[in-house]
């Protein structure tokens, strides 16, 4: 190699170890393999010169930097210009060498970037809230309070979370509420009075609303819907009259989970009424009673029934009747309060960057998904449930209550002879079956927010996690709180899914480029056929371009089918993974533009080949 070849090596080398050290200071090193090596790869196998490559990388690339940049608007424009520098170097490199050297160069840039990338500091994570002479009076050892410590911060930077508050209580008493990493871009620190939406979590709450209706004698459990709902119905006449509010509350109904994700519309905000009045047209799956099966239509329709049966909304009687009580004034059962009380910024997934993204909560979803509340409001909640609904001089609901709550569960599993996994009323009940321990608790997703509860009665123990983030595939926080619950209660520690969910996003990104490279790759064969045609070879071409068909029709058809594969729709599957959502439309919409290309061409094709 001539001097001036290896001075543009050399130039190559820096930029690319200086691209991929950007990209991980906002990203890490397990989404830098896939964003750089596989790009890397895709831009070598692909590597006819050709101008369309390198821009996919640049760009792909660019635009990953700076959706996960760090906060800060200096920072963010430096990650997004290494990035783009890294994809522009990459893709010249591919471009423009099929020689043995600059393989090797390529690859000790990479090599460089992401050998030094896992030895860079990350941000320092600020930490508030009870210290450990408080955990150690309610009963840690220090040896637990330190473990609790590094278990948390470790999860913090496994899933890669903003923000996390974590609420540990024993007794009467809370033990450790502390929160850790920031609440926002602005850099704010979580503290145990930030609130987060609880998700699924809320479907307790409203439980909670309805059986203190029952014990003041105006709601009945075994009483049709319709008794206080006169208005309410679904496709079946019959199961709209049969149906009762215990089946709502214990999910035995008929509903389907899809039907829950249906009901709401996320984009405007309407009232409890309005959602629940759409169940008109749902066919349920099973007869009222006699299958348990996950629903957020559910606790849409508990919740119509507390505003009706109280002449109140629903917001106003969970404020008197629940948080008030229980001293939770950072907790809210609507979109407006929630956020004069200081809702933490809620981070959405694109390719397994946190995006920052405005939350806001539909008031009618709030009985089934949108109550927000803190750890130490959240510790309050624990301490009533551990203490027969009593909190100090405060009795939000009876002993017998919170026992019907809690104990009068349904299999979720009925085809399982010796069930482990039931769920009560608004809550899941899970028996160990080693040795029986029975820890009731639920979990809550929602696209920028996770939460994590468990109670174990026997020992006095709960816990609750909340995170202001989802994670790929993978929920952040309940496997925390179940971390959590097993170092209070001195039990192994389970591995957890953070450690594995930078794999998942790894293979996010392989599957995204994969489906980039796909359709370039497409795009340039088809382009190579065009010459041979124009230059007179035909041969089997226009068996070639016909048979290549096969993929521009039938992968489009798969990837837009993924949804309906998980009972799901693409709103709610954009609302989670906004960047997987874009990488498959892309993909099918460019796969199916190239084969009315082929089509186009074969046309061409049997028109030169006709005689005369």
């Amino acid at each position: 190699m001539t001097r001036r070849r290896l001075r543009v090596w050399a130039v190559v080398l820096l930029a690319g170890s200086a691209g991929v050290l950007a990209g991980a200071v906002g990203l890490r090193w397990w989404l830098v393999l896939p964003g750089a090596v596989a790009l890397a790869a895709v831009g070598w196998w692909a590597r006819p010169r050709s101008a369309a490559v390198g821009g996919w990388l640049a760009l792909f690339l660019a635009a990953v930097g700076a959706a996960s940049a760090p906060d800060g608007r200096w920072l963010r424009f430096l990650v997004f210009a290494g990035y783009a520098l890294l994809g522009s170097a990459l893709a010249w490199l591919a471009a423009s060498t099929d020689d043995r050297w600059g393989r090797l160069i390529t690859t000790c840039a990479l090599v460089l970037g992401l050998v030094v990338a896992p030895l860079l500091p990350g941000p320092d994570v600020p930490v508030t809230g009870t210290g450990d002479e408080e955990a150690e009076a309610s009963g840690l050892s220090s040896e637990q309070v330190a473990a609790l410590e590094d278990f948390l911060r470790g999860e913090l930077e496994a899933f890669r979370l903003p923000g996390l508050a974590v609420a540990v209580v024993h007794g009467d008493r809370p033990a450790v509420v502390r929160g850790y990493g920031v609440a926002g871009p602005d850099r704010e620190p979580i503290t145990p009075d930030t609130s987060f939406v609880m998700a699924s979590v809320s479907k307790g709450f409203t439980a909670l609303a309805v059986l203190q209706l029952v014990e003041a004698g105006e709601v009945d459990l075994d009483a049709p819907v319709q008794e206080y709902l006169p208005w309410f119905e679904v496709a079946d006449e019959e199961a709209s009259a049969t149906m009762t509010v215990r089946q709502l509350l214990n999910q035995t109904s008929g509903f389907t989970t899809p039907q829950g994700w249906n009901l709401i519309e996320r984009n405007t905000q309407h009232s409890i009424e309005e959602d629940v009045r759409k169940a008109a047209d749902y066919e349920l799956h099973d007869p009222p009673g006699t299958e348990w099966r996950y629903s957020n239509v559910n606790f849409q329709v508990a919740g119509a029934i507390v505003e009706a049966v109280t002449g109140r909304p629903y917001e106003e009687y969970m404020e008197e009747k629940v948080f008030a009580p229980l001293g939770m004034t950072s907790t809210s059962a609507g979109n407006d309060d929630a956020h004069a009380s200081g809702l933490a910024t809620g981070y959405r997934d694109w390719w397994g960057a946190p995006l920052p993204f405005g939350t806001t909560i539909i008031d009618g979803a709030v009985p089934m998904g949108g109550i927000s509340s803190s750890a130490a409001d959240m510790a309050a909640y624990l301490i009533a449930q551990l203490n027969d609904g009593r909190l100090g001089d405060a009795q939000v609901l009876s002993a017998e209550g919170i026992r019907a709550l809690h104990e009068e569960v349904v299999p979720t599993d009925p085809d399982d002879e010796d069930p482990t996994s039931f769920y009560g009323l608004g809550w899941a009940r899970d028996v160990d079956e080693d040795d029986g321990t029975v820890t009731i608790g639920h979990d809550g997703t929602a696209p920028q927010f996770s939460a994590g509860m468990r109670l174990r009665p026997d020992t006095g123990w709960g816990v609750v996690v909340l995170v202001n983030r989802q994670a790929a595939f993978a929920q952040p926080a309940p496997p925390i709180a179940d971390g959590a619950l097993a170092i209070v209660t001195g039990e192994d520690l389970a591995p957890t899914v953070g450690g594995r969910a930078a794999w998942n996003l790894v293979v996010v990104g392989l599957v995204s480029v994969a489906l980039v490279a796909l359709v370039v790759g497409d795009a340039a064969g088809l382009g190579r056929r065009r010459i041979r045609t124009r230059s007179g070879g035909r041969g089997r071409m226009v068996r070639a371009v016909v048979g290549g068909l096969a993929v521009n029709l039938a992968l489009p058809i798969l990837l837009l089918g993924v949804p309906r594969l998980m009972e799901a729709n693409w709103s709610l599957v954009w609302a989670y993974e906004p960047g997987v959502v874009l990488v498959f439309w892309a993909t099918a919409l460019g796969l199916l533009a190239l084969g009315v290309a082929k089509l186009a061409l074969a046309f061409e094709l049997r028109r030169r080949r006709a005689p005369g």
